[in-house]
């Protein structure tokens, strides 16, 4: 995924559980701070997965500082400051999908890692919503442990 700051824009990576759409953001937004963007990272608040600090953290345990917050309008003064921003988990925010369309038109370039489905398969309606507004989409695959094939979705085993 190239960065362009002539417009904004959204981008949106797709993938189940374990198939490293936070390292993909992580790849993403270090990316754009070494081509001299102004870029940050957000993570929904009660996402403490390996840390209890405000960092983005890969299964792998590649981290990335990060902002905490609810609802992104709680950060809207913040991220609008920044060029390019970095939204993992994407689907626990009610107000992704405003937020990121008043981002883009304020040209920045916005990049959501979430998850496709739920464990039934299921499409989050926040990210059946956003879709239709990205101007790109990367769908990530996991890999299954069972059959050792590439997995869609993720299996519930709780």
């Amino acid at each position: 995924m190239e960065i362009e700051q002539d417009k904004g824009k959204i981008e949106l990576i797709l993938g189940p559980m374990f198939s490293g759409k936070s390292t993909r953001l992580i790849e993403i937004i270090r990316k754009s701070v070494y081509q001299g963007k102004k870029s940050i990272m957000v993570k929904f608040f009660a996402d403490k997965r390996y840390s209890e600090k405000s960092e983005v953290v890969t299964h792998d345990l590649i981290k990335y500082d990060s902002i905490d917050c609810n609802l992104l309008y709680d950060s809207f003064n913040i991220l609008k400051s920044y060029d390019v921003i970095g939204i993992d988990e994407g689907q626990f925010f009610p107000d992704l999908v405003e937020v990121c369309e008043k981002l883009a038109l304020l040209k920045k370039t916005v990049i959501i890692a979430a998850l496709n489905g739920d464990f039934r398969m299921e499409p989050f309606p926040i990210i059946s919503k956003l879709i239709s507004k990205c101007d790109k989409i990367k769908l990530l695959k996991a890999y299954c442990f069972h059959c050792h094939q590439d997995a869609k979705f993720s299996l519930r085993i709780v």
